[in-house]
């Protein structure tokens, strides 16, 4: 996967939104719909399809769906690469730090 900048991180990610996932990250608008940067912020957080779908009180294909839709947007082929650009943009643009290894 190419680099991708800062600022074009912050274009493409969305703001995080949903009861639990408030915490999860600073608002910056993009192209992510709410419900698709709740849907990487779970996959992000090690979640599977059905724990998404059961969490936000959706069918797991509807989370399958968002997915499809945010690969498309993020220009990337799997959730390892979604989730990996949705922790990059975490970290350095809404000030989380690193985890500990």
């Amino acid at each position: 996967m190419d680099q991708i900048s800062s600022r074009e991180l912050r274009n493409l990610l969305g703001a995080v939104g949903g009861r639990d996932a408030r915490a999860a990250g600073c608002a910056t608008g993009g192209v992510l719909t709410q419900r698709e940067a709740e849907v990487l912020h779970w996959v992000a957080a090690g979640k599977s399809n059905d724990d998404v779908a059961r969490i936000i009180g959706v069918a797991s294909a509807t989370v399958k769906k968002h997915l499809e839709h945010i690969y498309d947007k993020l220009a990337v082929a799997n959730r390892t690469a979604a989730s990996a650009l949705y922790l990059r943009f975490k970290r350095d643009l809404c000030g989380e730090p690193r985890s500990a290894r």
